[in-house]
C-alpha cells in the first residue's frame, strides 16, 4: 500500500517500477502514459506492458525493450491452458502426473 501523493510522485514511481515492473500497476493514472516511467517497468518485467498506457503499448521501442507482444501472448495463452485443464482436473480427480505434463505443454 502507497499514499496517494507517493503513488503520483514520478521520481518515487520510477524507483518502484525499477525494482518491480508491476509496481506500475499501482501508479497514479497520469503516469501509466509517462514514456520514461513504462519504459523502466518494461524493462524490468515485460509483463508489466499490461499497464501501460495504450498508445504506449503500441510503442515499438517499448515492445523492445520488454520482450514484445509475443511475451504478453504466451503468458495469456498459458493461463487459459492452465485455467482449462484446472477445471477437467477438478472434475476427473486428475493424478499429480498429469497436471506436471500439463503445466509444461502450457509452458
Amino acid at each position: 500500500y502507497a499514499a496517494t501523493s507517493l503513488r503520483e510522485d514520478r521520481e518515487v514511481v520510477l524507483a518502484a517500477v525499477a525494482q518491480n515492473g508491476y509496481a506500475l500497476r499501482y501508479a497514479a493514472g497520469s503516469l501509466h502514459e509517462d514514456r520514461e516511467v513504462v519504459l523502466a517497468a518494461v524493462a524490468q518485467n515485460g509483463y508489466a506492458l499490461e499497464y501501460a498506457a495504450t498508445s504506449l503499448r503500441e510503442d515499438r521501442e517499448v515492445h523492445a525493450r520488454g520482450g514484445g507482444r509475443e511475451r504478453v501472448r504466451a503468458s495469456v495463452r498459458r493461463y487459459w491452458c492452465l485455467r482449462r485443464w484446472h477445471r477437467t482436473a477438478t472434475r476427473l480427480s486428475t493424478p499429480l502426473g498429469h497436471f506436471v505434463k500439463t503445466v509444461r505443454w502450457c509452458s
